[in-house]
């Protein structure tokens, strides 16, 4: 539409132009000064009726008239000479979308999990005028909207084991599961209506870290400690034995292993004079944590 307008636009003013001047001047001379002044207005007036779109660009034009915004993306494109060039647009334009660092999931058996996540977003083509007209905060809020209503479904039926996984641990299977599944709610497949709406694409979303909050792994440093202290008393009790029967209580031997436990990284307690010979008991990963 917009290519035959500016033909006809431009077909009719070149012979307005040359019918002029061979009016003043009636001779071949009139056509060539009538074509000279065609030329030097449209070179003048080329701007207002054809733009040139560069590589992994995009521009969105605003017509007043009709009140309405369209696309054109990288190469030549006509426009109505009315219409403005509203907003550039940068195809390669990456806005990354990170989850927010005091968020936690809980568990299924009441265990807080944080989960670090990056969604990048790119402007998507065929739908610029959505992507320049949607504020940008706004998007990042409902993206992360939907993260958060997924992690939770996904988490609080879940134990914390199950959940645990990504950089500097070991391999876990449901930390895996975990990842998919993150990738297929964000994938180029999904979501589409929404994306179109807002004039983005997602890419390949990366889940690449799960781990429990700070608080919920002090509460885990503190339960293994207690465990570890208890295995040790009760390792003491049984090496103080003498034809069977113990010479200290549990409660002694956690003295024993709580004042060891901050001196040494295992415990290793004689016990001489109790018989003849010499006992002696070493307990394993009742050290420093």
């Amino acid at each position: 539409m917009r290519l035959i307008t500016n033909l006809i636009i431009w077909t009719s003013s070149f012979v307005i132009t040359v019918a002029s001047a061979t009016f003043i001047i009636p001779s071949i001379l009139g056509v060539i000064i009538g074509a000279i002044i065609w030329l030097i207005v449209f070179s003048k007036t080329f701007k207002h009726f054809v733009v040139s779109v560069g590589n992994n660009e995009g521009w969105v034009i605003f017509d007043p008239f009709f009140r309405l915004q369209s696309e054109l993306s990288s190469g030549w494109h006509c426009k109505f000479f009315w219409e403005k060039l509203y907003e550039k647009v940068d195809m390669r334009k990456k806005i990354l979308v990170e989850n927010n660092s005091n968020e936690v999931y809980p568990t299924s058996n009441g265990v807080n999990i944080k989960v670090e996540w990056i969604i990048r977003i790119q402007p998507l083509e065929g739908h610029l005028t959505n992507f320049t007209s949607f504020n940008q905060g706004n998007v990042e809020i409902q993206l992360r909207a939907k993260v958060k209503a997924f992690l939770n479904g996904y988490i609080t039926v879940r134990k914390d084991d199950d959940i645990i996984g990504g950089k500097n641990k070991k391999p876990n299977k449901g930390f895996e599961e975990l990842h998919k599944a993150f990738e297929l709610l964000f994938n180029e497949q999904k979501l589409n209506d929404w994306k179109k709406q807002c004039g983005i694409r997602t890419g390949t979303p990366d889940l690449y870290n799960a781990d429990r909050d700070t608080e919920s792994q002090k509460a885990l440093a503190t339960k293994q400690k207690v465990m570890a202290l208890k295995d040790a008393a009760q390792a003491l009790v049984e090496a103080s034995k003498i034809n069977g029967v113990p010479t200290m209580n549990l409660k002694e031997a956690l003295d024993i292993a709580q004042t060891e436990h901050g001196s040494r990284t295992s415990s290793s307690i004689k016990f001489e004079g109790l018989q003849p010979g010499m006992k002696t008991v070493v307990v394993p990963g009742v050290g420093k944590p």
